[in-house]
């Protein structure tokens, strides 16, 4: 039976102590004197632990951030000598990753946790994935780099282009006033090219005043010519070309080609998928673009190719017929979007509360550095699946049905049952008479509509984490014929 000694005398604990663990009890009072926090959770008794807390191979290391890492040695002696301890041997070595920090409280036992997954390790190596360098330039010496193709505007970028006048004019009005602008972010690629990952509205701009923007087909674009704003009305009708009126003056352009731009380069020896991160970062505010054209840059970015297949695949017709995407979102991509939907359903599982674009991005970046991917055999489970649901629903597929018709607009949750379900049941519905195999579809899409499952995780209110967990498992079983 361990003896009990008198109430700890440590400012603001007086906790009754036994005598056999007091040492550890002070430690970790001296502990809280240097705000280590500890979680309070239900534990065994500490007096049926004390031998094994004891033993010094399964003491704990405390965790500390890596910029106070030359001072352990230091901080330990200081905690443990309030506890009447001598510090353990801490191998420097080792690395945060070999420290564990403390969990415990009150009548609970002190329970090491691995620091292996820890903020500042995680921290630590992903600050290793990104190497940056960066300097002011001209805005002349930028235009000279995109004359001699030493910065890359990638031509499904410059479809991206879409601000309006209004903008155009304010962005070169704060260059002609000295009003500092946000820097640009380039990669920098295995030739010393750089790629623009960041600013192409701001580029594109400069750019089109001068006259030196190309589009995608490597044409000329007209020249921009500039509107009036609140500051600079003037500035109505004035281009940069000398021959046509109003322009700007010779010392206005000297101005504009000598202001100062920012650039932020991601240097070549970064991870291969820090530029990929940057610009999914980067580029998910501003100017209104959509995730799926944020995606559809980062697959460029990857392997063109891959992009242009997918692109290719939302042009076919039984795919338009059936989900009859609105003009709005081809716009925004919607037509892409869907096929890597398809196709990341069939081959890159969900896990359960990924953010849904979280895991498409995922997926694009997967499917797309995948050298061994069988576009082909894809291609062929791509078609023949549309042209399956087109036969047995036509324009009404992925709608919803009301008992008597099917109506309404264009169901992701749908899609997400039929599409995938039929695409994994094709080697039965291809053993069957076509007539059956459209009829078994069709009926298949009504009773869904009375499936306990789909009308849970489909209807208003529900994330589409929740949703793709619950609708995707039940695909394959609910489509079979």
């Amino acid at each position: 039976m361990l003896s009990t000694s008198p109430v700890c005398q440590e400012p603001g604990c007086g906790r009754l102590i036994q005598t056999d663990v007091a040492r550890i009890h002070r430690l970790f009072c001296a502990l809280r004197r240097f705000h280590i926090s500890f979680t309070l959770i239900p534990c065994l008794n500490i007096a049926t632990s004390v031998t094994r807390i004891l033993n010094w191979r399964h003491w704990i290391q405390i965790a500390v951030l890596n910029q106070f890492v030359d001072a352990k040695r230091t901080f330990w002696g200081s905690c443990l000598a309030d506890a009447g301890e001598a510090p353990p041997n801490i191998d420097e070595t080792e690395g945060l990753a070999a420290h564990t920090s403390f969990i415990c409280g009150d009548n609970s036992l002190p329970i090491p946790v691995n620091m292996a997954s820890s903020l500042e390790v995680q921290l630590h190596k992903a600050r290793h994935k990104v190497i940056t360098d960066g300097y002011e330039m001209s805005v002349g010496e930028l235009v000279s780099l995109y004359k001699t193709q030493e910065i890359v505007i990638d031509p499904e970028f410059q479809r991206l282009f879409r601000w309006d006048l209004r903008r155009k004019t304010n962005f070169i009005e704060s260059l002609l006033l000295g009003i500092p602008i946000p820097p640009l972010f380039v990669f920098q690629t295995t030739d010393g090219k750089w790629e623009l990952i960041d600013g192409l509205q701001r580029t594109s701009t400069i750019l089109e005043f001068m006259g030196e923007l190309k589009d995608a087909n490597g044409q000329k674009r007209d020249p921009l010519t500039l509107g009036a704003t609140k500051l600079l009305p003037a500035l109505a009708g004035v281009t940069w070309a000398a021959t046509t009126e109003p322009c700007l003056t010779d010392a206005q352009k000297l101005d504009l080609r000598r202001a100062r731009i920012r650039i932020e380069i991601l240097k070549r020896e970064s991870d291969d998928t820090a530029k990929f991160e940057l610009f999914q970062r980067l580029n998910t505010g501003g100017v209104a673009l959509s995730e799926q054209e944020v995606r559809n840059c980062t697959m460029v970015m990857i392997k063109p190719s891959f992009h242009k297949w997918l692109q290719d695949l939302a042009k076919h017709a039984t795919f338009e017929n059936t989900t009859g995407l609105t003009s709005t979102a081809i716009d925004k991509q919607g037509g892409p979007e869907q096929v890597l939907r398809f196709f990341a359903f069939l081959r890159v599982p969900y896990k359960k509360g990924l953010d849904v674009n979280e895991y498409l991005d995922t997926a694009a970046i997967s499917l797309a550095e995948d050298d061994n991917l069988d576009r082909g055999s894809l291609s062929t489970v791509f078609y023949s699946t549309f042209d399956l649901i087109d036969d047995a629903l036509g324009s009404q597929a992925f709608r919803r049905w009301s008992g008597s018709k099917f109506a309404g607009k264009f169901l992701q949750s749908v899609f997400e049952v039929v599409a995938t379900g039929v695409a994994k049941n094709l080697g039965a519905f291809g053993d069957m008479k076509k007539q059956d195999a459209t009829r078994v579809i069709e009926q298949r899409s009504k009773d869904l509509w009375q499936d306990s499952v789909f009308k849970k995780y489909s209807g208003a209110g529900i994330s589409g984490t929740y949703r793709l967990a619950n609708l995707l498992p039940m695909a394959e079983n609910f489509m079979s014929p």
